[in-house]
């Protein structure tokens, strides 16, 4: 949408109008072919997967626990350990969560995915040749 009428703001300005005109052109058209299910949120784009997840160094206490509750690893009332614990724990369920996620790309249901990793002991090449026999 460059015009020829002169802008108040400069060439700067109409560029990154044009700039966000064809990134909302794009979205649409990725949206509309079934490429991608959703537009990203204002202000950026969002990771892929589910939310995205903070750096567990930059995550209090409280955010650790409420994570660790969130996938099952501790139980209401328990005691969370220290941060340095937490964090260790959050580190292996997120590296876990990343292999499941290779193999789900590579067509494998994540089930089947998780089982074949916990019975090799979470060898993603090992898996990966126990899914393929």
């Amino acid at each position: 949408s460059l015009s020829s009428e002169p802008s108040s703001a400069g060439p700067r300005a109409d560029g990154a109008e044009a700039a966000r005109s064809a990134l909302a052109e794009l979205q649409e058209a990725l949206v509309a072919s079934g490429v991608s299910e959703a537009a990203p949120a204002e202000g950026g784009a969002e990771p892929s997967g589910a939310a995205a997840l903070r750096a567990l160094s930059r995550m209090k206490k409280s955010e650790l626990v409420d994570e660790c509750l969130s996938r099952g690893l501790l139980r209401e009332g328990e005691s969370p350990g220290t941060v340095a614990e937490l964090r260790a724990t959050l580190r292996v369920e997120r590296k876990r969560d990343a292999l499941i996620g290779e193999l789900v790309e590579r067509g494998f249901a994540a089930s089947r995915a998780r089982s074949a990793l916990q019975a090799t002991g979470w060898s993603l090449d090992a898996a990966l040749a126990k899914l393929l026999k």
